[in-house]
């Protein structure tokens, strides 16, 4: 990432400094144009005033004949309508012949630039004129050697001003990327720390730069999901591993001992019969914890449907009746609503509800089952309640109130019910009173 940076960082300084470098150079470059046409007019306007006096052509072919010592400041012809040469600046054929200059347009000066032989840099002009009556073609010339010797100094020191620029640059975006970055090394030493053992270290327990300050609370934030997942999934191989020993024990426990002597066909069909009830919760125990697994995953499929929550309650009471009035508890339907459910989830939430309340609801108390409102149902019973200090843990897996009066219960009947209410994007929620009972409320969303 250092390396990239720094590249990008050069890079975008080099170009930027050589977008710089050519915006001047190229004003430069249009001033000394300006310069140059303007330098030219003023001599072609000279020239046109020099020859309108009487004599005046005269005068001017005797001027520029006359020899000059060094180099002319610039060359000046004079021709008539034929082309021929009437006057100009001595040594000029020779350097600058007639087909050199651009041909005069009608009105204005004709301009143009060039390189002589030598290698000299000259800017040309023509312009029509009038005098004495005659129809004559200026022709002037300026040699722009000077003004190639400032470009070329120009285009050493400006490519020069880029390299250091560029060399400048890339030794600050070094020095920048590295201490910008040197906050990401301590970070990524402190992430590679991380462990199942010590999932309690933060990152925001550090300074950090106000950019980081976002990055370093986001994984703050998910240590602290992986935490409590990683401690949830420790108490429930825990409590997994609590609750098989006790079945696998009784089982083991029976067979050993009817193997101890020879039985009979009767008592080896009661050993098995005991054997089948730990087998069926067993069963019932894995069915639920794969459910779990699948719902922690959001593997499970949900296909919500309008249902007539009445409907629901009617089939479930008339399946729990038997088992009400073996344990003489009245069972009591109320309300009609619908809800926004699976079928299928629906009637498996609900079933744990009502056994559950039917579980520890004793002789001669009823349970109530209602549907409230739209997407509201409701359990109630006026059975032992719960206490305040359990209510927490209600939907915890494994997690029983009072483990002696299981009942056949495995624990997992509401960590069941909130998976599925999580499916739904519903919720649950369980309130009680010692003594006086307690009302589960499943709300679906609309």
């Amino acid at each position: 990432m250092q390396r990239r940076l720094l590249l990008l960082f050069t890079t975008g300084a080099t170009v930027l400094l050589m977008g710089i470098s050519g915006a001047l150079f190229a004003a430069i470059l249009h001033y000394m144009a300006g310069r140059a046409d303007a330098f030219l007019a003023d001599k072609l306007a000279d020239a046109q005033e020099d020859i309108t006096d009487p004599g005046g052509i005269q005068e001017e072919a005797g001027d520029l004949a006359a020899p000059v010592t060094g180099e002319p400041a610039y060359w000046l012809r004079i021709l008539d309508a034929t082309g021929a040469t009437v006057a100009e600046t001595r040594g000029m054929a020779q350097r600058l012949p007639q087909a050199a200059f651009p041909r005069a347009p009608a009105a204005g000066m004709g301009r143009r630039d060039l390189t002589d032989g030598n290698g000299r840099w000259m800017s040309l002009a023509s312009e029509n004129a009038t005098a004495q009556g005659r129809n004559l073609t200026l022709q002037v010339a300026e040699d722009r050697r000077q003004d190639a010797d400032f470009l070329r100094e120009l285009r050493w020191m400006l490519g020069g001003l880029i390299a250091a620029g560029a060399v400048f640059s890339g030794g600050m975006a070094l020095v920048v990327t590295r201490r910008g970055l040197r906050p990401l090394g301590t970070m990524e030493r402190a992430v590679a720390r991380v462990r199942a053992p010590r999932l309690n270290e933060r990152l925001g327990d550090q300074h950090w730069p106000r950019e980081l300050e976002p990055l370093a609370a986001s994984f703050d934030e998910m240590l602290d999901r992986l935490e409590e997942s990683f401690t949830r999934l420790s108490q429930f191989s825990a409590d997994l591993a609590h609750e098989l020993r006790t079945p696998i024990a009784n089982l083991r426990g029976e067979a050993e001992l009817a193997l101890t002597r020879g039985r009979t066909a009767e008592e080896y069909r009661q050993v098995i019969e005991s054997g089948m009830e730990e087998y069926q919760r067993l069963t019932e125990m894995t069915a639920k914890l794969l459910f779990l697994a699948r719902a922690d995953a959001e593997e499970a499929e949900v296909k919500p449907e309008e249902l007539d929550a009445r409907t629901v309650i009617d089939a479930l009471c008339e399946f729990y009746e038997p088992y009400a009035e073996e344990r003489g508890v009245i069972l009591r339907r109320l309300g009609h609503a619908s809800v926004k459910a699976d079928a299928v989830l629906l009637r498996r939430a609900m079933a744990n509800l009502i056994e559950n309340a039917l579980r520890f609801t004793p002789p001669g108390k009823e349970v109530t089952i209602e549907a409230a409102e739209q997407g509201v149902v409701r359990v109630n019973d006026n059975g032992c309640g719960i206490a305040p200090e359990h209510l927490p843990r209600l939907f915890d897996r494994f997690f029983q109130v009072d483990p002696a009066r299981r009942e056949g219960g495995t624990g997992l009947g509401l960590a069941l019910v909130k998976s599925i209410m999580k499916l739904h994007g519903g919720t649950v929620t369980i309130t009680s009173e010692p003594g006086r009972g307690t009302e589960a409320t499943l709300r679906f969303p609309a």
